[in-house]
């Protein structure tokens, strides 16, 4: 016999998602575009794809014949926009994240250039032009990249600061990365303009689209930060007969911990403290971290780790870095636990996010 569901217990966790709907509000929207304005739907994403391709990329999807699918992939919208022609087949992705353009790629990576008929022989000036339509049609600005790219030399590799963003052109002009630095540290990838050999958009990341910076400021020292971390490790160690031999600490960016901060799409420093230990335990424990809030001192998870075993940490678990070059990690928050889908394998640099760098509080794109 099937054992009946308890009516208490289901009771109890309606009760408790409710509760936490209004507590966090921002962690449950009934509509993926209630935060946003504009309601979110799979034909908005088509036509945003749509516009970006022809308008922007500067493809003419007219002279092929071509499909357009929607999905969605981790909660999140991506439109594929497959081409053909008699000389061969290209699937354009666009992924989107709170209903903006996250990312657009090619498969295959390097697009064939029958997808254009023109021919732009400098990069600076096709970026220039890729930049413009973006905020035109994207609805946003970036001037500070623009300043940073009239800065440049053409075909060179070269790195551009202003205030706190960097201009990073490499393979001789071909890939321009727009970075935010906060207190030397890169935080968030404002904007990504990829070109191929003739000057057309082969990569687009715009991180700014989505995240924002909730502060610049580092409060705690290092030297404050291993004072706090240590005590925790201190205390495993007594506990498993083992002795702190090394301790490293460095600041690193990271989303917010939603459990305090209140929105996983804003970007924090936070101190990271290793401490290795003398020897391996029975647990096959090496060593113990602990991270904090480089501009509040609190800490946001501790725990052991080893080359057996990796603990759960205690505390808020916090995301990984946004990667666009290996993966992308979606998170999916619930009452209780943090999930962590690897839902696409992208060939970009590292992302991670960005902002117009001269406030305590950034907006992207």
């Amino acid at each position: 016999m099937k054992k009946s569901r308890n009516p208490k217990m289901i009771t109890l966790l309606v009760l408790s998602m409710l509760v936490m709907i209004v507590i966090f509000p921002s962690r449950f929207p009934i509509l993926s575009s209630s935060a946003f304005g504009d309601e979110v739907t799979s034909e908005s994403q088509r036509q945003l794809a749509l516009v970006f391709v022809e308008k922007v990329a500067g493809i003419n999807l007219s002279k092929y014949a071509y499909n357009i699918s929607v999905g969605k992939i981790g909660g999140e919208f991506e439109v594929q926009i497959r081409v053909s022609s008699e000389k061969g087949n290209v699937t354009i992705f666009v992924s989107f994240m709170r209903g903006k353009i996250l990312f657009v790629q090619y498969k295959p990576e390097t697009p064939p250039s029958w997808l254009w008929t023109d021919k732009v022989s400098n990069n600076l000036y096709a970026a220039r032009q890729i930049i413009e339509r973006s905020q035109l049609f994207l609805n946003t600005s970036y001037i500070q990249c623009i300043q940073l790219l009239n800065n440049a030399l053409p075909n060179q590799n070269q790195t551009i600061t202003r205030e706190n963003m960097t201009l990073q052109i490499r393979d001789n002009g071909r890939k321009l990365d727009w970075n935010c630095v906060i207190n030397g540290i890169p935080v968030l990838s404002y904007l990504q303009v990829h070109l191929s050999d003739d000057g057309h958009l082969i990569g687009f990341g715009n991180g700014g689209q989505i995240y924002r910076v909730g502060t610049t400021q580092v409060k705690i020292s290092k030297e404050q930060a291993i004072s706090i971390a240590y005590q925790y490790a201190q205390k495993y160690a007594n506990e498993h007969g083992q002795t702190i031999a090394s301790v490293y600490a460095m600041l690193q960016s990271t989303w917010g911990y939603s459990a305090f901060r209140g929105d996983e799409y804003v970007i924090y420093l936070d101190w990271v403290v290793q401490m290795t230990f003398d020897k391996v335990n029975i647990d096959g424990v090496t060593r113990y971290v602990v991270h904090l809030s480089a501009d509040t001192g609190q800490v946001l998870k501790h725990a052991p780790y080893g080359p057996i075993k990796v603990y759960s940490p205690e505390g808020t678990e916090s995301p990984l870095n946004y990667l666009l070059g290996f993966s992308i990690v979606a998170i999916v928050a619930s009452t209780t636990t943090a999930s962590f889908i690897v839902y696409r394998k992208r060939r970009l640099d590292k992302m991670k996010g960005g902002y117009p760098c001269h406030s305590d509080l950034f907006y992207f794109l």
